[in-house]
């Protein structure tokens, strides 16, 4: 079971991106955070995939890290939200491209009727949830 310690513990470092997300700088100085997704339905792949997330103040988009081919890109939809608190992965849900599970976060998410789970690595959970409630309060452009 996961402590609430460890869901809790903070980094200076990770406070800072935090607050970066929450007051608009980020803009200026764009964080990448390395992440794996996994959605039951299109766009999201059906298994887990290592990609990163670029925070900039616009809406999150995830990209696949592939050596050769294109680069799959996935714009996290406006309306994502975390479903249920963030937790541990689960045994059942290990592959070979969740890399390093004791340091990861699974944060259930769904996206109209999407759902997907989206693994970042512990110290940047705080930052990832603020960036998604963030984008979800932007105006949408259109």
């Amino acid at each position: 079971m996961l402590s609430r310690q460890l869901l809790t513990r903070r980094s200076r470092r990770g406070e800072t991106e935090t607050a970066a997300v929450l007051d608009g700088t980020i803009a200026g100085s764009p964080l990448t955070i390395m992440v794996h997704i996994r959605g039951d339905a299109a766009p999201f792949p059906s298994t887990w995939k290592w990609g990163k997330v670029v925070l900039n103040g616009q809406r999150p988009e995830w990209q696949r890290l592939r050596l050769f081919g294109n680069k799959e890109r996935i714009l996290i939809p406006e309306d994502a939200r975390p479903i249920e608190t963030p937790r541990q992965i689960l045994r059942t849900e290990l592959s070979a491209f969740c890399p390093n599970p004791r340091k990861s976060i699974i944060i259930p998410m769904v996206a109209g009727t999407t759902r997907f789970l989206l693994g970042v690595p512990r110290r940047n959970l705080e930052t990832v949830i603020a960036a998604l409630d963030k984008t979800r309060r932007l105006p949408s452009s259109g």
